[in-house]
């Protein structure tokens, strides 16, 4: 089985013992992105269920459930994009390094890849980020899916800061200083805001339950 192609049609088993395997991907990055998928997923099914069940219009829960569709679909690309770009990475530190001339195009290439691999993770925190902008909504939907709309802000906390800690490790062996310094600037304060929304939200669906 194909540890990069095709991630996201494998059944769960088949996925969880690729990532099991000692093939490098899926690794956290792909994982990451698979937690903020499901984080979107969990949104669109609590949108669902707060749909009114006479058929009424309800065009506040129809514009989340087409949001969090378009993040999933978007995060579940990252789960194959993730995998291939650290394979890019993989593929750069094979190159030949015989000469002057090859060792210069491997470090550039490798540099290259590196960037890479680490706009990727950027971009599934960046993408996750968005699901915490629906869940407060969520939390006044259908009352019988307030854990399940707490379970998407924790997923999608996960997905923030497990793709960001990828991010972080391919920027420890980038040479380009302004580049880091500005990644790490967007990652610290990225970070801080999923631990702050995922918290805001838990503790408003934690008193919702305790009314209950």
């Amino acid at each position: 089985m194909n540890p990069i192609n095709n991630l996201t049609d494998l059944t769960v088993t088949e996925f969880c013992e690729v990532t099991a395997s000692e093939a490098p991907t899926p690794g956290g990055g792909s994982i990451s992105a698979l937690s903020g998928a499901l984080a979107a997923s969990l949104a669109e099914m609590v949108a669902n269920l707060s749909l009114p069940k006479d058929g009424s219009p309800s065009p506040e829960f129809l514009a989340i459930k087409e949001k969090a569709n378009s993040l999933q679909s978007r995060l579940l690309i990252l789960v194959e994009k993730d995998a291939a770009s650290f394979d890019s990475v993989m593929a750069a530190f094979k190159l030949p390094k015989a000469t002057e001339e090859e060792k210069q195009q491997r470090k550039e290439k490798i540099q290259k890849a590196l960037k890479l691999a680490s706009k990727v993770p950027l971009e599934v925190a960046l993408v996750s980020t968005e699901i915490f902008e629906l869940i407060p909504r969520l939390l006044e939907g259908n009352q019988n899916a307030i854990t399940d709309a707490m379970i998407a802000a924790m997923n999608a906390r996960n997905a923030v800061l497990g793709a960001l800690l990828n991010a972080r490790i391919n920027l420890g062996s980038i040479k380009d200083d302004a580049y880091v310094k500005a990644a790490l600037r967007n990652i610290e304060e990225s970070e801080k805001m999923a631990r702050e929304s995922e918290e805001a939200l838990l503790a408003i669906g934690y008193k919702k339950l305790s009314k209950e």
